[in-house]
């Protein structure tokens, strides 16, 4: 009986909120909202049972009524994080870095639908019901919020409906990924077979290496041409040297944050940097 009215308060019912007004959601949820109110909610959106049983990519729209709900709470002065600890508590995250990791990507995709302005009255409405709201900041302004898996769902389906490997991202940026596994991917497969997430024998089933082995280091190629004084001896040689780079952050961060994640110029006028290897 409790179960079914905690999915039920996940979609509030009409009039809870005076949008003709024109406040958001979450600043009217503020007088009304208790500490509660959310955890008991977005426990039940992640119940590891329940997510389980959801179809292809099923746990997408919990995605997006988890930042609605975290961003409600936020605006009625509660600690998402505290938000969030009590609701894995409930839904019975008893692997401590199972739940670190699930808490962790919740809390970045609150931030990053922050960031790309994507929590205004009419976004809200929008996630409030599991759908993507509009992007009002940064370089993909008018496209929508999507929900991407970072481990591909093409690599390694038992992830599919795995919380902490979701995030959001932009739809343009989403669609034009492909299922290359990279540093961050390898680096993140490790952590959630450690914390129980991901076995040996769900990693193997896909095409990609096993996550045990030890990631490629991720490098930077840097080719120099020879100075102009010896070019005549040997046309068209190159200098190439590796040097490494740490794993690559996440792109949805690397456009929050302004980092350009093509090339860029090396020290020196005939000297140019360009990526290689995974990513």
């Amino acid at each position: 009986m409790l179960a079914g009215q905690l999915v039920a308060l996940a979609d509030p019912p009409a009039g809870y909120y005076d949008t003709a007004q024109g406040k958001s959601d979450a600043a009217m949820s503020a007088p009304r909202m208790t500490a509660a109110e959310p955890a008991a909610i977005i426990s039940q959106l992640i119940n590891p049972a329940k997510l389980a049983t959801l179809r292809v990519r099923g746990a997408n729209p919990r995605v997006q009524k988890c930042v609605y709900w975290l961003s409600t709470a936020r605006a009625a002065n509660q600690d998402p994080t505290k938000i969030l600890e009590t609701a894995l508590a409930r839904a019975g995250y008893a692997n401590a870095p199972a739940a670190r990791l699930t808490r962790d990507a919740l809390l970045r995709n609150l931030d990053i639908a922050t960031k790309l302005g994507c929590l205004d009255a009419d976004g809200l409405a929008e996630m409030r019901h599991g759908k993507a709201p509009t992007i009002h900041k940064g370089p993909y302004r008018g496209d929508q919020l999507s929900v991407d898996h970072i481990i591909p769902r093409a690599v390694c389906t038992e992830l599919d409906n795995v919380i902490a490997n979701l995030e959001l991202m932009p739809l343009r940026m989403n669609e034009s990924k492909n299922a290359k596994v990279g540093e961050r991917q390898l680096s993140l497969a490790k952590k959630f077979r450690a914390a129980g997430l991901l076995t040996p024998a769900d990693w193997k089933k896909s095409k990609s290496p096993p996550c045990d082995l030890p990631a490629k280091t991720h490098r930077i190629r840097v080719v120099s041409l020879r100075s102009r004084s010896n070019r005549h001896r040997n046309p068209g040689v190159k200098i190439r040297r590796f040097v490494n780079q740490p794993p690559l952050n996440s792109p949805v961060e690397e456009i929050i944050s302004g980092i350009k994640s093509k090339s860029s110029s090396c020290a020196g006028p005939v000297a140019r940097r360009f990526a290689t290897g995974f990513g």
